[in-house]
């Protein structure tokens, strides 16, 4: 299992980086050779990333397919304690099973918060809003669930799910001769999908000044038995939050599995993330000031509501929680995402 490490910050996008890759040795077991390898990145000279214990092979397809994908053990399986911020509170309601289509993944890529997660998220006030990016990098299709209290550790889960074609750009260029899909892309692809479940919990704000970066010095693992190539379908990311908090950025770590057409492939051991630029009160501050639709009528159901005069006014605060709910919302939901 190879160990990877981020121990600086990336400061600039127009610094140029470079990876030293060392081969260490070659090994030949039967008629299968592997090699063991390392690496350390670098941006403008200074040291970012290191990975270290690498280990890869060449196989044949006929050995792959008899492999039996990754084999998780007895203890891998089993649920165990999340860490959870002795403080923490919820921002918004997270009571169901939820599932995204690619419409609303779609909007969440355009900055459209509302028309993915629903009404609860109508009224920020967010003029260039936190969302997946677009282009190449739009790694996954679908939310297939959403679970706030899923995983081995209780704390939420999510999965993901990407369609793949033959053309698709990252088989094409990586290799040549051997088209698979590249071990630092799935690992990017989970961090996707952790994002999602992020923003959904209302880790929101505006993109300036905010990055999505791994804790420094926090190694992660990764764990590979097998491709995707062009011969797949669809593979899933699965990932599940072990412990999240403020340091005093927001910060998660999480464990995450890949399926590629049903089967169990790549897994990944403490997949850091934090917000730089972005504080508990900065999120909380956004909420504050949310701005909600409310009927004339305080008694109108929402059933009722159509047909009503709408006007804008400062949201009520939950005397609880200190966050701002939408009445509507509290009734009802994300009527539109969850999963009956």
């Amino acid at each position: 299992m190879r160990r990877s490490s981020f121990i600086a910050t990336c400061r600039s996008r127009a610094k140029q980086s470079r990876y030293d890759i060392r081969i260490l040795r070659f090994v030949r077991q039967g008629e299968t050779y592997l090699f063991f390898f390392e690496f350390d990145g670098t941006i403008a000279g200074e040291r970012v990333l290191t990975m270290r214990n690498g280990c890869a092979g060449f196989f044949t397809n006929e050995e792959i397919a008899n492999s039996g994908g990754l084999i998780l053990t007895a203890e891998e399986q089993a649920p165990a304690p999340g860490n959870r911020d002795a403080t923490w509170r919820e921002i918004v309601p997270m009571n169901a099973v939820e599932a995204y289509d690619d419409a609303q993944v779609a909007s969440l890529r355009s900055g459209d918060l509302a028309g993915c997660f629903g009404e609860m998220f109508e009224g920020l006030g967010l003029h260039d809003p936190l969302r997946l990016p677009t282009g190449r990098m739009q790694l996954f299709d679908r939310v297939i669930e959403l679970n706030p209290t899923g995983g081995r550790f209780g704390l939420g889960m999510i999965r993901a799910e990407a369609d793949v074609h033959p053309d698709d750009w990252f088989l094409t260029c990586h290799f040549i001769d051997d088209q698979t899909m590249p071990g630092t892309l799935m690992y990017e692809c989970c961090v996707h999908a952790l994002r999602f479940y992020l923003l959904r919990m209302g880790w929101v704000g505006e993109q300036a000044g905010v990055c999505y970066q791994p804790i420094p010095v926090m190694p992660s693992a990764l764990k590979c038995r097998g491709p995707v190539t062009p011969a797949s379908r669809k593979v899933i990311y699965q990932v599940e939050i072990k412990e999240i908090g403020y340091r005093p950025e927001p910060y998660v770590i999480a464990d995450a599995l890949m399926f590629a057409d049903g089967r169990r492939i790549v897994q990944m051991k403490n997949m850091s993330l934090r917000l730089t630029g972005m504080t508990r009160e900065g999120i909380e501050r956004v909420w504050a000031g949310r701005k909600v639709k409310m009927s004339n009528s305080q008694n109108v159901k929402t059933g009722e509501r159509e047909g009503c005069a709408i006007a804008w006014q400062s949201a009520e605060t939950d005397a609880a929680a200190g966050i701002p709910i939408s009445p509507a919302a509290t009734r009802r939901g994300d009527a539109r995402s969850a999963v009956r």
